[in-house]
C-alpha cells in the first residue's frame, strides 16, 4: 500500500529486493521540448507539449529520476545531492533578487525612506 503524504507525493513501500527503504514518487505534468538541430548543433526550439511524468527520489539510492510516459517513453536520473544543490542555489538567487527588488519601489525611490535615488 502506498501512503499519500502531501500534494500527491507518495511514500513507496519496499516490495522487492533492491527497492529502497525511503522511495517516494510524484505523478506530474512536464514540459517536453524538441529542439531544431542543424549540422549536429541545436539552433532553436522546434516544438513543446505537456506530457505525463513520474518523479521518484530516494536518499538511500542517492538519485532523482523523471520518467516520461507516452510517445517514446524514457527516463532521466540525476544524483540527488546535485539536484538539491541546484534547487538551493535557485532559491537563494531568487531570495537575493527579491530582496534587491524590495529595496526600491517602482519609481526609483528607496522603499524604506521614500527618498529619490
Amino acid at each position: 500500500m502506498r501512503e499519500k503524504i502531501a500534494e500527491g507525493i507518495r511514500r513507496l513501500p519496499k516490495v522487492a529486493i533492491g527497492d529502497p527503504e525511503d522511495g517516494v514518487e510524484l505523478m506530474a505534468k512536464c514540459q517536453m521540448t524538441n529542439f531544431t538541430v542543424k549540422k549536429k548543433k541545436v539552433v532553436g526550439v522546434g516544438s513543446q507539449h505537456l506530457a505525463n511524468c513520474k518523479m521518484m527520489a530516494s536518499f538511500e539510492n542517492g538519485v532523482v529520476s523523471i520518467s516520461v510516459r507516452g510517445g517514446r517513453p524514457f527516463m532521466v536520473s540525476v544524483r540527488l545531492d546535485e539536484m538539491m544543490a541546484l534547487l538551493k542555489e535557485a532559491a537563494d538567487y531568487r531570495n537575493e533578487k527579491f530582496e534587491e527588488g524590495s529595496e526600491k519601489d517602482g519609481e526609483g525611490r528607496n522603499a524604506e525612506s521614500g527618498e529619490e535615488e
